[in-house]
């Protein structure tokens, strides 16, 4: 049976609703959004929203820009919503753009926020023999090994683990993230010098749960041990919902 983690409640961000709230660079959103609807094709501002995990308004306000420089066009309206696709100069723009980069996922978070989160929602972790004990219980693990392990975990500083190659390192390090359990929040990207660091990895996935109770961040994501976990949509808030991470057994990321 999997149980759900709750996720950490001392980092929770707000929701940014215009360009100075995220934190980056207009002209990097801007080139986000056409490198999106280069992909997408035809598009509408919630569309957009929800692929970029950034709030209406933002998406509103890049529109608003790219359609003073011609770069789209309007082809109606369903509802209040206007459906739009890339102009001539649009798609040769975005081609430009695809060229510095092959990014259109999640919008990144600042490099600033990132620290703040992590920061926030360091490990204050409580480690006895019985806790390591179950963390290692499919391992032949002595206890004076335990009696390392734990002060190094509880120390919430750098663990060097060495030797030959086959001798149980990678086994130790999956197995010392069971004594974490619950759940962080993580960026999907980070926004870095203008340039945009991805940490979703889609091979380390498992998907997630989302609850409509709490709005976090856009681009944010929960993480569990070792593991990272999209963020789902939800009918309330597609842009920003608040997701729990499984606990599972730990795997390393690449």
């Amino acid at each position: 049976m999997i149980t759900y983690a709750p996720v950490r409640t001392a980092f929770a961000p707000a929701i940014p609703q215009n360009f100075a709230e995220l934190g980056i660079s207009e002209n990097l959103i801007l080139d986000l959004v056409v490198r999106r609807m280069m992909i997408e094709g035809y598009c509408n501002l919630n569309s957009l929203s929800r692929a970029l995990r950034i709030s209406v308004p933002i998406v509103d306000q890049a529109f608003k820009h790219m359609r003073q420089l011609h770069l789209v066009e309007v082809k109606g309206m369903s509802g209040n919503d206007y459906n739009f696709v890339l102009s001539a100069a649009g798609k040769q723009y975005a081609t430009e753009r695809f060229q510095v980069s092959q990014y259109a996922g999640a919008c990144p978070v600042s490099l600033n926020e990132y620290y703040a989160a992590v920061k926030a929602q360091a490990a204050k972790v409580n480690v006895d023999r019985e806790i390591l004990r179950n963390a290692f219980s499919d391992l032949i693990v002595p206890d004076r090994m335990l009696d390392q392990l734990g002060p190094a975990i509880i120390s919430q500083n750098s663990i060097f683990i060495y030797g030959p190659t086959g001798n149980g390192k990678t086994s130790l390090a999956e197995r010392m993230l069971r004594v974490y359990k619950d759940s962080i929040l993580i960026p999907y990207a980070v926004e870095v010098d203008n340039q945009i660091i991805s940490l979703y990895d889609p091979w380390c996935t498992t998907p997630s749960i989302t609850t409509k109770k709490t709005s976090t961040r856009a681009g944010w994501s929960a993480s569990g041990p070792a593991s990272w976990w999209a963020a789902n949509s939800s009918p309330a808030c597609s842009t920003c919902a608040w997701t729990k991470a499984p606990v599972s057994t730990p795997r390393p990321c690449r």
